[in-house]
């Protein structure tokens, strides 16, 4: 994604020191630089970002991990990238567990993402101190998007909790 500085951001799900990803920018002019190194063994952040960023109205970057190796849950995470400060916003373990999607920030301010394995939608806001999920069914795959109407929308791999394959 393109921040507002005019660089490129991205997560790698592999790589970086530990070998469990990455946050890096790419300028303009195409210098390449690991801004941040996932490393699960320190007990702090879950690796392996999965999904894209999104830089949010306060100008940082938001993202979730899937939290492998199987067994642990993903987090949704804010990464501050002039200071290079990630934090852990919210485990995804209350949603059922990894993200399956990149966050999307709605009109109300909260970020909305997925989760496939608890196969949920979920709500967190950009503190980490407001956090609901709601399970759908379904295996949810892509990342929500708002209407206009207000409504979010998306798609899941099968019928869900509406059996029409949307939420």
């Amino acid at each position: 994604m393109q921040a507002a500085d005019g660089d490129f951001y991205g997560t790698t799900f592999y790589g970086g020191t530990s070998g469990a990803g990455t946050i890096f920018r790419i300028t303009a002019s195409g210098e390449f630089e690991v801004l941040y190194n996932f490393d699960p063994e320190s007990g702090k952040v879950p690796g392996y970002p999965i999904g894209g960023l999104t830089q949010g109205s306060d100008g940082n970057l938001y993202g979730t991990t899937c939290g492998a190796p199987a067994g642990s849950s993903g987090v949704a995470f804010k990464f501050a990238y002039t200071t290079r400060k990630l934090t852990v916003l919210q485990n995804l373990g209350n949603a059922g567990g990894d993200s399956g999607s990149t966050l999307m920030q709605a009109t109300d301010g909260n970020f909305y993402g997925t989760t496939s394995v608890g196969q949920s939608i979920f709500r967190v806001s950009s503190t980490g101190t407001d956090f609901e999920s709601w399970g759908i069914g379904g295996s949810p795959q892509d990342t929500p998007f708002q209407h206009t109407n207000g409504l979010l929308y998306g798609t899941n791999a099968v019928g869900g909790a509406y059996d029409r394959g949307v939420f």
